[in-house]
């Protein structure tokens, strides 16, 4: 898959099994320039485990999105190819992302999504449940939370 310079791609990643990563997904990993991550030990994690090259890894975590956003217009001012990845599961859909990508398509760039796996539809699946339709409201509160909250 040849990537588009000055391009930021939101990219799904595995969910608790590494293998559960798409063909697509390793390629866009193998041809960034950039990384932007929740937290660098966990995407290390899963450059290692695809022989994928370390890149510039740029840190990108719900009190530190602000701080992200210059690194990244910069590296994609100079045509680079950058991408979001979160912890697991998909960047800006219950992780931080949205605020990026927003500042991101603000300034006249790129942002396209690759899709990956989804824990929502792997568990409907399997549950005995008749699917036509689902609606995801989002996820429980911890009960600590919900004690405080």
């Amino acid at each position: 898959m040849e990537l588009k310079p000055a391009t930021l791609y939101v990219l799904a990643t595995p969910i608790g099994n590494l293998e559960d990563i798409t063909c697509r997904a390793v390629s866009v990993l193998k041809d960034t320039d950039a990384i932007i991550c929740e937290d660098t030990r966990i995407t290390v994690r899963l450059l290692k485990r695809y022989d994928i090259p370390r890149k510039q890894l740029i840190t990108h975590f719900k009190h530190r999105e602000e701080k992200a956003i210059e690194p990244v217009l910069q590296a994609l001012g100079r045509r680079n190819i950058s991408q979001l990845v979160s912890d697991c599961g998909h960047a800006g859909y219950s992780d931080p992302g949205y605020f990026l990508v927003s500042e991101v398509l603000k300034a006249g760039f790129d942002v396209v999504p690759i899709p990956g796996p989804s824990a929502a539809t792997a568990l409907l699946s399997v549950s005995h449940i008749p699917c036509r339709h689902f609606y995801f409201e989002g996820f429980l509160p911890t009960r600590k939370a919900a004690e405080h909250g």
